[in-house]
């Protein structure tokens, strides 16, 4: 076991990312920048916006991600914040990876339900819903996700919980992957990628990451190691 990357987004109002960690990729008028000593991730209203960041480190195949996120006041409307392990490809008009391991918390002003699902050449197959009673609007909330292989199978799991709540000791999802030769053995990225639903602002600021492996050495890859032109670049803009 090993942590690859660890990020608390410590600096200076509106500089990008830190570009030896990240690859961001944003929509039209869309940005990710540094808010607060936070990683914001901001869409200005248009249908379908959305902002997507990658890891620079080697590709995990066995990993786990903890990380905490906050609605910004700002935020309207309906929004996803999906969370992606084994990531790999990526859709020009999405900014979601084509294969992947997805959680994804609706987002309002509130986290309404979150689900998973499993992503193969850009085709998404849902694995299992769970629906939250959180009522706080604009709350910093936390994920811990993790993908592990089990034998011929692929084991999923994944919780959320209100800051200052304490981590629950049980799973919000749990699922175990028996799709013969679906992503088992594969190795991927962590990505975050904000999606709007609508034509609404979305706003959502990421921070204190904490990104482990479990593969077999354990060792922790160097920062900008992993980088792929072909499939991500420092800033893209399309539409």
């Amino acid at each position: 076991m090993a942590v690859v990357l660890t990020d608390d987004f410590t600096g200076t109002n509106d500089d990008p990312w830190d570009e030896s960690k990240w690859v961001t990729a944003v929509d039209t008028n869309c940005v990710a920048n540094i808010l607060n000593n936070q990683g914001r991730m901001l869409g200005v209203g248009n249908y379908l916006d959305w902002i997507s960041a990658t890891v620079l480190v080697d590709d995990v195949q066995d990993g786990e991600v903890l990380v905490s996120i906050t609605p910004n006041s700002g935020s309207t409307g309906v929004q996803y914040f999906k969370l992606f392990l084994r990531s790999s490809g990526e859709n020009d008009t999405s900014g979601q990876p084509n294969n992947g391991y997805e959680f994804r918390a609706n987002v309002n002003t509130i986290v309404t339900s979150v689900y998973s699902y499993r992503w193969i050449s850009d085709t998404d197959t849902s694995l299992s819903q769970t629906i939250t009673s959180r009522s706080t609007p604009y709350v910093k909330f936390w994920i811990r996700m993790q993908v592990m292989d089990d034998g011929a199978n692929t084991m999923f799991r994944v919780k959320s919980w209100d800051d200052g709540a304490g981590e629950p000791g049980t799973w919000d999802i749990e699922y175990t992957d028996t799709t013969p030769g679906a992503l088992h053995g594969t190795a991927g990225a962590l990505q975050f990628v904000t999606l709007a639903s609508g034509s609404t602002l979305i706003d959502n600021l990421v921070d204190d990451v904490t990104y482990t492996s479990y593969d077999a050495g354990g060792e922790a890859a160097e920062y900008g190691k992993r980088i792929d032109l072909d499939n991500h670049r420092i800033v893209r803009v399309v539409r």
